[in-house]
């Protein structure tokens, strides 16, 4: 199983032959605060070896979609909080145990510059 891992590893990061913010296979929307959403895309599918590397934009449909990043979904998650003028967004390692995990990065936006920019990506 490590090896396995370890040469689709080495083939994905020699090759770099993932585009990080593809959105040709869509996954879902997801609605993260009061007209706020991640729409979620599939960048690689490893199937019964792992987990799936995924991308998050997060958007209001109208104004914005600002990408995220990307994770592997059986070791990461993205977590959004929203109040009025800001949401947080905070990348969070997953541990079988404890599905709440330990901080990888934490980012804050202010929702009236995102909406402001009129910035697709």
């Amino acid at each position: 199983m490590k090896n396995v891992r370890l040469l689709i590893f080495l083939l994905l990061t020699t090759t770099g032959c993932i585009n990080v913010k593809s959105k040709k296979d869509y996954k879902d929307t997801t609605e993260v605060c009061d007209k706020l959403y991640v729409e979620s895309y599939t960048l690689f599918n490893s199937g019964a070896y792992g987990g799936d590397l995924l991308s998050d934009y997060l958007t209001d449909s109208s104004n914005f979609r600002l990408f995220i990043g990307k994770y592997d979904d059986k070791k990461e998650i993205y977590n959004y909080e929203c109040d009025a003028k800001r949401i947080i967004v905070k990348k969070v390692v997953r541990y079988p145990q404890d599905t709440t995990g330990a901080y990888l990065d934490r980012r804050v936006f202010n929702l009236d510059s995102l909406k402001s920019t009129h910035h697709f990506e």
